[in-house]
């Protein structure tokens, strides 16, 4: 990971590269850049001359960086961030994907990278941007990952489980199950293949909430979606009550405070 900083900041910046002191307004605006062009990275406690200096982060901190670059930004983006430490200097490297529906806002502005810098989009390449992107499916968009970069034991196990169903037939090869329903392209994954069975960078956040502002249990799931679903159920399973019925025949049957049917249902498919 630090070699890759290193050569980054040895190339200097350009189209897909900016250095910066201090997180603020220009990174948004470059993140902005970057996801309506080919995508960037941006290393935080570098200036611009390529001198590390480091840069006062922490995980509490980028935290806060993503909650700003979330609200900051429409559509949302989450770019992925790293700490990085070097000679007791901290760097901040945040990668980000070109986004496959196009503009996207930063502060209600739109900017595009050209070499070194960022500029505003006018108005008739806005209009181009939405109208290419129209009929983009967000899920079908290739990302820089590949199949290697997938997690192969998830993606076994389920195709394991849709083919013990009987309802698809399946190659016993998981490449070719990949990609005929497109979840990868060309060699790369798809936004959907990433969701699935990757890293993808986001999350389900849930809490169970005492009033309005008090919360006394939470989990942030980061997991590939296939799994993502039962994790958070597990969590939801803890902290609503259950309570047990014998039939006549003496099973023991589960009655729980809501029905778990409904609430995979709603995690599926969330109301908005």
């Amino acid at each position: 990971m630090l070699k890759r900083i290193l050569d980054i900041i040895e190339n200097k910046e350009h189209q897909r590269s900016e250095f910066k002191e201090n997180f603020g307004k220009e990174v948004m605006k470059t993140i902005c850049s970057f996801s309506n062009s080919i995508g960037g990275t941006i290393l935080i406690g570098v200036s611009n001359d390529g001198t590390i200096k480091g840069v006062n982060a922490d995980a509490e901190i980028i935290k806060d960086w993503m909650d700003r670059i979330k609200l900051g930004t429409q559509p949302q983006l989450f770019p992925a961030m790293n700490l990085i430490k070097f000679e007791n200097k901290t760097v901040v490297e945040i990668t980000v994907q070109e986004f496959p529906v196009k503009p996207v806002s930063c502060k209600g502005r739109y900017y595009k990278r050209i070499g070194a810098s960022n500029h505003l989009v006018p108005l008739n390449e806005i209009i181009e941007m939405q109208s290419s992107s129209f009929n983009s499916s967000f899920d079908s968009f290739s990302v820089n990952e590949s199949v290697d970069d997938l997690f192969s034991d998830v993606i076994a196990s389920y195709f394991h489980e849709v083919k013990s169903r009987g309802r698809i037939e399946l190659s016993d090869n998981n490449l070719l199950n990949l990609e005929k329903p497109g979840f990868i392209r060309k060699g790369k994954a798809t936004f959907a293949a990433l969701l699935l069975f990757g890293e993808h960078h986001t999350g389900i956040h849930i809490g169970r909430f005492r009033a309005p502002d008090v919360i006394i249990d939470d989990i942030l799931i980061k997991s590939p979606l296939v799994n993502a679903i039962d994790d958070a159920m597990t969590f939801i399973k803890k902290n609503i009550s259950v309570t047990f019925e014998f039939t006549n025949d003496t099973r023991r049957v589960e009655k729980w405070q809501y029905p778990l049917p409904v609430i995979r249902e709603l995690l599926l498919h969330p109301v908005r």
